[in-house]
């Protein structure tokens, strides 16, 4: 598994992602003059409140100490409500910039910036539902629900398992069967008579001790660099995969 080149992921980080990057894509648009300055010559206060908010979210979130879930959700509730406060303002500043490219007849001429502008918009949107829904409603969210990366949207988070226990699926088996002689995939968990009879073959025992030598060898590529992507993208990250095999 090669990680991409990402900081560890929080709904709370990202949140503070999408704001930040937000605005500065505000601030693109007003040195490019399709935006004018009324309305946002407060831009620096709205960044420095912002990632005051989220330094408080995540201590609270991380932190202990007496009435911890009282004194979470009185953060992530101040965190949530200057998050949507700056959302509306950033939705009307879109407004703005639609009508003035529109009149000046630039759409085309700026319509990667307007696209990123949005996208980053309808990030922090998400975020600011998923932090409400996980901490003040106590929900828990759905794994394809989750963003674990603005910038790299391709990642996804993969939880290793004891070999390969943590991945074995009833379907994922049946697959693989198709077009391999042996697979050997430990089942987690109870066995019948049948899958302990295979797990205790000398076939499957041998090829899974195999499967344990070549840890040292993963384990040594990693401390070589190819443990994860420095670059950014998904075909950096096809690239470097391909390498490797």
């Amino acid at each position: 598994m090669l990680e991409t080149n990402v900081h560890f992921p929080t709904d709370v980080n990202l949140l503070w992602d999408a704001g930040c990057k937000s605005l500065d894509m505000i601030e693109d648009a007003i040195e490019e003059g399709i935006l004018g300055w009324k309305g946002w010559r407060k831009g620096k206060y709205w960044r420095r409140a912002l990632k005051k908010l989220m330094r408080m979210s995540a201590k609270a979130s991380s932190g202990g100490g007496k009435n911890k879930e009282e004194h979470k959700k009185e953060q992530v509730r101040s965190y949530l409500e200057l998050s949507r406060n700056l959302s509306e303002k950033i939705g009307a500043g879109l407004l703005a910039i639609y009508e003035r490219v529109i009149t000046a007849n630039q759409v085309e001429m700026h319509a990667k910036k307007i696209e990123a502008l949005e996208y980053f918009h309808g990030m922090m949107n998400k975020q600011i539902d998923l932090v409400e829904r996980r901490v003040i409603r106590n929900e828990t969210i759905p794994a394809e629900e989750k963003i674990h990366s603005l910038f790299e949207p391709h990642t996804e988070w993969l939880c290793k398992g004891k070999f390969d226990k943590g991945f074995y699926k009833k379907e994922n088996k049946e697959l693989l069967s198709l077009y391999l002689p042996a697979v050997i995939m430990p089942k987690k968990g109870k066995k019948n008579k049948a899958e302990q009879e295979e797990e205790s073959g000398r076939t499957f025992k041998n090829l899974r001790h195999k499967r344990s030598a070549i840890e040292s060898d993963i384990n040594r590529l990693e401390h070589h660099g190819l443990d994860s992507c420095p670059d950014k993208g998904l075909m950096p990250l096809k690239d470097i995969v391909r390498w490797a095999c």
